[in-house]
């Protein structure tokens, strides 16, 4: 389970949820979030992603370690958010970083939750399905082979970066150091290997679907094709809450 929203396979309900339908969950909520006026606003949503991360039964520590993984950004956001604004005053900007932290955090889980929860293939199929609904169909396919192949990619670019950062250590290269220009000599030797294998690993992808006379006009095969089922219901209605209590709010 090592790696940001890496994913896990387990027998649930929301690994079952159409990933087209988790999608659209989180651009509501976060849409919602967005034009919140007090924290108070964060509990519902806060609510329905906590019974989705239960339900999914990959485990509320995972979840949480893949939040903890953005600590310094969340603690970044959170400091430029409470001191840019001077003339307000303190209790207002607190109430303004807050805000912004938990937005960020929520964005955060429930990314990992998608990702936790869908395999590569089934969420690039998913924005596929979404962009051909918004009528973006000479487009759909590309996209969303793109994004298929940079999920995947983006597992095993980490685990080359940590066999290279391994490799740097046993020849006694440091990290640690308070010299600026050391640290970026020492970011080169990470940066430039990587960059090299990032290179050769897009032509052995090239190669193999040229190889396999791959198009992406070519209108594709499913082995198992996005239905929606009775599981489904349970994002609809969370996304009818959501939508149901903000405006009563309003």
């Amino acid at each position: 389970m090592s790696g940001f929203g890496k994913y896990v396979h387990k027998n649930s309900l929301v690994h079952s949820i159409n990933p087209a339908l988790k999608i659209v969950y989180l651009v509501v909520a976060l849409v919602l979030l967005f034009t919140s006026r007090s924290i108070d606003d964060y509990i519902i949503p806060f609510t329905t992603l906590t019974i989705l991360m239960i339900l999914s039964k990959v485990g509320l520590k995972t979840f949480l370690l893949d939040l903890f993984k953005f600590k310094w950004f969340l603690l970044v956001v959170f400091l430029v958010q409470l001191f840019s604004f001077v003339k307000v005053n303190f209790t207002s900007s607190l109430v303004r970083a807050s805000n912004s932290v938990l937005l960020v955090s929520f964005s955060v889980l429930a990314t990992s939750l998608i990702f936790r929860t869908t395999s590569n293939v089934a969420l690039a199929r998913a924005f596929e399905v979404i962009l051909r609904g918004l009528g973006m169909k000479r487009i759909a396919r590309r996209v969303s082979l793109m994004l298929m192949l940079a999920l995947v990619q983006i597992p095993i670019l980490f685990e080359q970066m940590e066999r290279i950062r391994t490799a740097q250590t046993l020849r006694g290269q440091t990290w640690r150091t308070k010299n600026p220009m050391r640290a970026l000599k020492s970011l080169e030797s990470i940066v430039v290997p990587l960059l090299f294998f990032s290179l050769k690993r897009a032509e052995s992808l090239s190669i193999s679907l040229e190889m396999r006379k791959y198009s992406a006009s070519n209108k594709p095969t499913l082995y198992k094709p996005l239905r929606l089922s009775w599981v489904d219901s349970l994002p609809l209605l969370m996304i009818a809450f959501l939508l149901a209590s903000k405006f009563l709010r309003w």
